[in-house]
């Protein structure tokens, strides 16, 4: 009994396919090297309509992702901005406390940092932006 001819594999066959296709992988892998004009063109271009379709998402401020992100912001910043509050104003009379909340307040700084920053700077900007435009 014929082990290849039972099983379907011919190891000659295989092993010129596994050449070909080694081979046809090389010469992909040469010719991705060199970039031609035209392919840095079409590659800007992607990416320029990739970051276009992204700021159209970004921009729009109705859907329910974008004010749930709101709101979170809001949230975060809110209660960053009752333990400072609290922490200044209960020093005199409850040191403690006022320790406790400076620190949740510091442990929280990153966070709304971050929140504030990515969140609330692009609108701010593009309001200024637009504000500018209009004085001129």
């Amino acid at each position: 009994m014929d082990v290849a001819k039972f099983f379907g594999f011919n190891g000659a066959d295989k092993a010129l396919d596994i050449a070909k296709t080694g081979v046809e992988s090389a010469i992909a892998g040469i010719d991705k090297l060199i970039f031609t004009e035209e392919e840095k063109t079409e590659a800007g271009q992607k990416v320029i309509d990739a970051h276009l379709r992204l700021m159209e998402i970004v921009a729009s401020e109705n859907t329910a992702r974008s004010i749930t992100r709101r709101y979170l912001a809001v949230m975060f910043s809110f209660v960053f901005l009752c333990f400072l509050v609290f922490g200044v104003a209960a020093f005199h009379d409850f040191p403690e406390w006022s320790a406790f909340a400076l620190s949740c307040a510091g442990s929280m700084g990153d966070i709304v940092l971050a929140i504030v920053v990515f969140y609330f700077g692009p609108y701010q900007i593009g309001a200024a932006i637009k504000r500018a435009r209009k004085e001129k």
